[in-house]
């Protein structure tokens, strides 16, 4: 289980995995949380 606040946790889920597909709700936070995922995925080399 992955939590966009939550940095650490999105870097485990997205391990082993070839692409994703980012979609956040509408909130104060989404920058922030959605900045997480593309951090995330650019460690563990995801692809677009």
């Amino acid at each position: 289980m992955a939590d966009f606040a939550t940095p650490e946790t999105l870097s485990a889920a997205l391990e082993g995995i070839d692409r994703a597909f980012l979609v956040t709700p509408a909130d104060p936070r989404m920058v922030e949380w959605e900045k997480n995922f593309v951090d995330a995925a650019g460690r563990a080399s995801v692809t677009w």
